[in-house]
């Protein structure tokens, strides 16, 4: 069927299982804050995914970027290309890892935050870091939300939802 199975286990702390489950519909368009450009009212939600490892990029853009699913994705592969897109497409969300070269995923997401014209874009860190340090230093920088890789479909789109929604 696709799926699969791995664990994660540290000496002492602990053992975390994953079952990955391909999914098998798209995710449903969220409820859209429209926007009207030119008498025109569009419902196509930007989401930026801002990740240095094409093969997870690809990945959430390909979550996203089904034929229908009211999403336009908008790759980015380092820090630095992050904000030059942010500035250029004003992004409705920003999808954040936090190792990403030139700019890492912190300073990034405390750019965005603190810049007047994207403080009101949302920022989800995907990351593999899964540390105390990790969450505080994500909500110290701002971030809306948080989900720790390898992460399922379903609730990627469940969280990006649930953020777009907010207001």
């Amino acid at each position: 069927m696709g799926g699969e199975i791995w664990l994660e286990s540290e000496l002492n702390k602990g053992s975390t299982f994953f079952v990955g489950v391909p999914a098998q519909k798209s995710p449903k368009p969220v409820e859209s804050r429209k926007k009207e450009m030119s008498g025109t009212v569009s419902t196509v939600r930007k989401i930026l995914v801002a990740e240095d490892e094409k093969s997870i990029r690809d990945l959430v853009t390909a979550i996203f970027n089904q034929n229908g699913s009211g999403y336009e994705v908008i790759p980015a592969g380092d820090g630095q290309e992050a904000l030059d897109m942010v500035n250029k497409y004003n992004p409705d969300i920003v999808l954040l890892d936090i190792r990403l070269p030139k700019i890492n995923g912190f300073e990034v997401c405390s750019s965005i935050k603190s810049n007047p014209d994207s403080s009101g874009t949302k920022v989800l860190i995907i990351s593999g870091q899964a540390q105390k340090y990790d969450f505080l230093k994500a909500q110290e920088a701002g971030a809306d939300g948080y989900i720790v890789k390898p992460f399922l479909p379903a609730a990627l789109t469940e969280k990006v939802e649930e953020l777009l929604n907010q207001n």
